[in-house]
């Protein structure tokens, strides 16, 4: 009979043969690659690309996006300018290096955006289908194509400066995922909440007179968060052999941490913003 010694010895050795040779979840563990932070200002070092933890699959961008009210100040409006061409070249760097991502943006609530509907778009038959706004305001979508596609049509600029205003305000009134998809740089934007479940987000948070401020919290993040959680999980389930980064472009007062223990997963909190002032207003979610 074996001795205690040689048991040990096996189970050893099958447990080396498991860490080796068994296939694991590129969602679990991540995959490497080489991809360095651009410096996007020509007066701030700080304000770069936000390039991730290569061992990481799924990953948060800590965005600034207009505010739900639709108000804002010089202050919030450069704010969010600046974050948004910061996401949009971070894209742009992860999608044109061996590293494509699925992009998953706060304010999407179909998964329409995609080729089919690009080129639908782009030779006129989407009507006048429009986009609204988490702050009510509406655009039409065909206009919205013609109008990058115009703007942009020699390039973007690689710094912040050398936007024009038509340019800024694009990026700040449409977004970066929305500016890149327009422009072809990017195949589709996945959903974050469906239609049905953000208007029901939208229902409780009308009812301010009857509703706590916890239960306005619960609507804003814990219900949002675990929708996006929901969506993320059901596009692996539907794609498992995907191997792009899973690209969480969501607002900065939001934390994934919990909906995501367990998983590959790293937020941009402590090295995105490093180029915020510190006077700069706070964002809402």
């Amino acid at each position: 009979m074996p001795t205690n010694k040689n048991n040990n010895k096996n189970l050893l050795i099958v447990f080396a043969f498991m860490l080796t040779h068994c296939a694991i979840n590129p969602y679990q563990q991540g995959t490497l690659y080489q991809l360095s932070s651009r410096v996007l200002s020509l007066h701030q070092q700080e304000f770069r690309t936000c390039i991730f933890d290569p061992h990481y699959s799924i990953v948060h961008f800590p965005m600034f996006h207009v505010p739900p009210t639709g108000q804002w100040t010089d202050q919030i409006y450069e704010d969010v300018a600046r974050s948004q061409f910061q996401l949009l070249h971070t894209i742009i760097d992860y999608n044109r290096s061996s590293r494509e991502i699925s992009v998953f943006d706060e304010h999407i609530a179909s998964d329409g955006y995609n080729e089919d509907y690009f080129q639908a778009l782009k030779q006129g038959l989407a009507g006048r289908d429009t986009y609204t706004r988490i702050d009510g305001r509406s655009f039409f979508l065909e206009e919205r194509l013609r109008l990058a596609q115009h703007l942009f049509g020699s390039g973007i600029q690689g710094y912040y400066e050398h936007l024009s205003t038509a340019q800024k305000d694009f990026i700040f009134q449409m977004g970066a995922s929305f500016s890149l998809y327009f422009l072809k740089e990017i195949p589709s934007i996945h959903k974050t909440i469906s239609q049905q479940k953000m208007e029901l987000v939208k229902a409780n948070l009308q009812n301010q007179n009857t509703s706590s401020q916890l239960t306005n919290n619960y609507w804003i993040f814990t219900f949002r968060e675990l929708e996006l959680k929901k969506e993320v999980l059901s596009f692996l389930q539907k794609h498992p052999q995907n191997r792009k980064i899973i690209f969480i472009a969501y607002g900065a007062n939001h934390d994934f941490s919990d909906e995501f223990t367990g998983y590959s997963f790293q937020s941009g909190h402590s090295f995105c913003l490093n180029w915020l002032n510190e006077k700069s207003p706070a964002i809402l979610p």
